[in-house]
C-alpha cells in the first residue's frame, strides 16, 4: 500500500510539473477545423518554421522570435520583459506579417472570423542557457470570433506584400496622433455597403532623424455602387508599430508617419508619433 501511495504521489507530481510545457503531440498540426457550437476554440503549438491551416482558409506560419527580453528565471529584474513572435498569416484576401507579444500589446489579432492569441513562448530564458532561433516554440489560442475586437491596429506589412492593399479611391482629410492612437478622417463615395479601411505600416523604416515610417492606406469598398459622399472618422492603435520600431530597429523615442493613399500617391500630411513612456 505504501508503494502504491508513493507511486500515485509521484505520478501527480509529474503531471503538475509538466502542465506549463507545450503539448508535444500538438506541435506542427497541419490542419485544424473549428465549428461553432461544437468546438469553438483550440490551441496549437508551432516550432520555428511550422505552419497550420485553420478551417482550410487561414494559414499561419511561425517565422521566428523577433524579441526576447523576458527576465531570466535565475535573475532579478525590474521588468518582466517581453517575447515577440512574428507570424505570417495568409487568407484568400490578405498576406499579413503580424507580431504578437507575450506581455505587451498586441497579444492577439482577428482575421476572417478567427481570433489568434499568443499564450506561451518556450523555452523560458536562463542566464545559463543560450536559446537559438530554431529552438523556440510558441503556443497559440485559436477561436471563432464573429466580430472583430473594438481595438483596430495599424498593421505591419512587408514591402514585398503590397498587393494586399485594396485600391478603392478615398479622400484623405486629416490625421492626428494622441499617445498610441491614430485618428484619421476620410471621405469616399458609397453608402450601400460596408467599407473596410486599414492602414499598414511598412516594415522598412527609413533611418532618418527622426525615423520615417510609410503608412499605406487600404480601402475595400465591396463594389459599393451608391453615390452618397461619406465622411467618417477612424481610430487605430499604433502600439504594434511602436513595439516593432523599438525591438527591431532600436528606435526608442519617436517616428514620423508619412501617409500614402490606396493608389500609392504620397499625401501632403505627416504626423509625429512620440512614443508614450
Amino acid at each position: 500500500m505504501k508503494i502504491l501511495k508513493s507511486f500515485l504521489l509521484f505520478a501527480v507530481f509529474i503531471t503538475v510539473s509538466c502542465t506549463n510545457d507545450p503539448d508535444i503531440n500538438s506541435i506542427g498540426k497541419s490542419s485544424i477545423r473549428l465549428v461553432k457550437g461544437v468546438n469553438d476554440s483550440t490551441t496549437v503549438t508551432l516550432k520555428y518554421g511550422d505552419e497550420t491551416v485553420i478551417n482550410e482558409i487561414i494559414k499561419i506560419k511561425f517565422k521566428g522570435i523577433t524579441e526576447d527580453s523576458r527576465c531570466p528565471m535565475d535573475a532579478m529584474c525590474i521588468w518582466a520583459g517581453n517575447a515577440a513572435a512574428e507570424l505570417e498569416i495568409l487568407t484568400p484576401d490578405e498576406n499579413l506579417t503580424e507580431v504578437l507579444n507575450s506581455n505587451v500589446l498586441p497579444q492577439s489579432i482577428w482575421v476572417s472570423g478567427i481570433m489568434i492569441k499568443l499564450i506561451q513562448v518556450s523555452p523560458y530564458p536562463s542566464t545559463q542557457i543560450k536559446i537559438n532561433p530554431e529552438d523556440y516554440i510558441i503556443t497559440l489560442d485559436i477561436k471563432l470570433a464573429d466580430e472583430a475586437p473594438q481595438v483596430n491596429y495599424v498593421k505591419l506589412l512587408d514591402d514585398n506584400n503590397l498587393e494586399v492593399i485594396n485600391k478603392d479611391p478615398l479622400q484623405f482629410n486629416s490625421a492626428v496622433v494622441d499617445g498610441d492612437k491614430l485618428s484619421i478622417n476620410l471621405s469616399y463615395s458609397g453608402g450601400c455597403r460596408t467599407h473596410q479601411i486599414q492602414p499598414y505600416a511598412l516594415t522598412s523604416i527609413e533611418k532618418s532623424n527622426p525615423a520615417r515610417v510609410l503608412i499605406m492606406l487600404s480601402h475595400h469598398a465591396d463594389n459599393d455602387m451608391c453615390e452618397a459622399y461619406i465622411t467618417k472618422d477612424y481610430e487605430f492603435d499604433l502600439s504594434a508599430l511602436k513595439n516593432f520600431a523599438i525591438n527591431r530597429h532600436n528606435i526608442t523615442d519617436k517616428v514620423v508617419l508619412v501617409f500614402y493613399d490606396p493608389e500609392g500617391n504620397k499625401i501632403d500630411k505627416t504626423c509625429e508619433y512620440q512614443f508614450p513612456q
